[in-house]
């Protein structure tokens, strides 16, 4: 029996889900907190964090959320955070670490869950959507960025899970059901954007489900409705980050050179627009090189792999290296890649999902992919991509999370077209198989640098695998 066949058979939605988020769990928690060491942007956050819990003030470029969760979480947890996280390989409190990492993990376990739901909104196939969930449990970069303290993936997370209750909301009979929806979409919205401002792109595919509801049920008062519930319960989240924020920021620190001491006095909102228009300003302002980083059109090609962090190679000397080679040397490392298999998909995707859209909207055949879901994700796609052309400051394969998910939940549109046509049918097996079974070969090749596995330097792993991973 194929692993298609198998998967097939699984009629039941609630063992699907629940079958992805037990993958997720064993990709996630495997190697958890190792090393116990900062890892790349970790000296950022980790040290904003610990801000947090001193009382030190401090600026980042970034809101305040997602720093203010992963601080609650370390006080709650008993965190001593003793000292500052300042190089890449320091040594750090493994319990320390763990609760930092934690607020990231749970939300990358999660992550392909709700994948799997908003597939299954989309498509309505059960199937397509576990398959679209197992994607997003065997993408490495994505599983990379959440076993340390990134912001990244919770970003990926709140921002997605208001596209899925949006959706619902629409589906949605009852007016009431409807309006408390949009509530906790517009809460999941303001969360998202509070941890980074790349998470407004997903206001594009917003505007055009809203608008094609405004078409369809011709309810100005309603579309404006939303429209309000969105923009204020989300602006009201995200102003309130910034409250707590100053709240926990009472103390002299390093942020203090970046304000001016009349800053500190000011009335909150005269501090929340001055704070705001700082971070602008600094962002757009950003134009130190990076050894790893990427231009924008090298991003959706998982060009340019990051080194995240490499241990000390321990040398190694038994009777077999001995005689053979002389003693051995092994070596970890973890870099940020992408499942190259898995980043062709998404692409492909997208290049197919435009041409399909163009010919449904120009011959309105019926045996194209439906448009309406189509046009949704291909803008959120280009919404949250193309901006990067525009901005000249430094980019990082992370940048490209927001359109490779777009891009990944177009693939499971397509792939549910394409296994539903009659000819075909017959091929859906053996066809999904091989789409599983590649996207696993491809999540094991790069697994060694994701968890920071041990392999021999100079040896096949290193020659082959990993010298072709970073020329990608």
């Amino acid at each position: 029996m194929n692993i298609a066949h198998s998967i097939l058979g699984v009629a039941n939605t609630p063992k699907l889900l629940f079958a992805v988020l037990a993958l997720s769990a064993a990709t996630h928690l495997a190697f958890f907190n190792t090393p116990n060491e900062v890892v790349f942007d970790e000296v950022h956050f980790g040290t904003f964090v610990r801000s947090y819990i001193t009382g030190e003030r401090h600026f980042d470029i970034h809101p305040p959320l997602g720093k203010i969760i992963i601080a609650g979480i370390a006080k709650l947890g008993g965190a001593n955070l003793s000292s500052d996280l300042t190089l890449i390989g320091q040594q750090y409190p493994a319990k320390d670490l763990f609760l930092l990492r934690l607020f990231p993990l749970l939300a990358g376990i999660f992550l392909p869950v709700v994948f799997f739901l908003i597939a299954l909104e989309i498509t309505r196939s059960k199937f397509t959507a576990f398959l679209v969930g197992l994607f997003f449990v065997f993408e490495n970069a994505l599983l990379v960025q959440s076993r340390f303290a990134f912001l990244d993936i919770p970003l990926l997370f709140f921002g997605f899970s208001a596209l899925l209750i949006l959706l619902k909301q629409e589906r949605a009979s009852n007016r009431k059901t409807k309006i408390l929806l949009l509530f906790f979409a517009a809460i999941l919205f303001g969360a998202s954007y509070a941890i980074k401002w790349t998470a407004l792109a997903i206001v594009v595919p917003f505007g055009i489900v809203m608008l094609f509801s405004l078409w369809h049920n011709r309810s100005i008062k309603w579309f404006a409705a939303k429209i309000s519930v969105l923009f204020i319960v989300s602006l009201a989240l995200y102003a309130t980050s910034f409250a707590a924020h100053f709240s926990l920021s009472s103390n002299p620190g390093p942020g203090d050179i970046y304000l001016s001491r009349e800053f500190w006095t000011k009335p909150f909102f005269q501090k929340f627009i001055l704070l705001n228009k700082s971070m602008y300003e600094y962002n757009k302002n950003i134009n130190a090189e990076h050894p790893y980083s990427s231009s924008w059109n090298e991003l959706a090609i998982n060009k340019k792999p990051i080194y995240y962090w490499m241990g000390s190679p321990t040398q190694v000397r038994d009777k077999y290296t001995e005689t053979a080679y002389g003693s051995s040397r092994i070596a970890k490392q973890i870099w940020l890649a992408g499942n190259p298999f898995i980043w062709m998909i998404g692409l492909f995707s997208v290049a197919a999902g435009f041409v399909l859209l163009f010919l449904k909207l120009l011959f309105r055949k019926s045996n194209l992919p439906p448009a309406f879901p189509i046009a949704v994700l291909l803008s959120g796609w280009v919404a949250s991509y193309l901006p990067f052309a525009l901005i000249e400051r430094p980019l990082f394969l992370y940048h490209y999370f927001f359109p490779l998910a777009f891009s990944l939940l177009i693939s499971g549109c397509l792939i549910q077209w394409i296994i539903s046509k009659k000819p075909l049918k017959k091929y859906t097996a053996p066809f999904v198989s091989a789409i599983l079974l590649f996207a696993i070969a491809g999540f094991l090749a790069i697994a060694p640098v994701s968890y920071g596995i041990n392999f021999t330097q100079n040896g096949l792993y290193q020659n082959i695998i990993l010298k072709h991973l970073i020329s990608l």
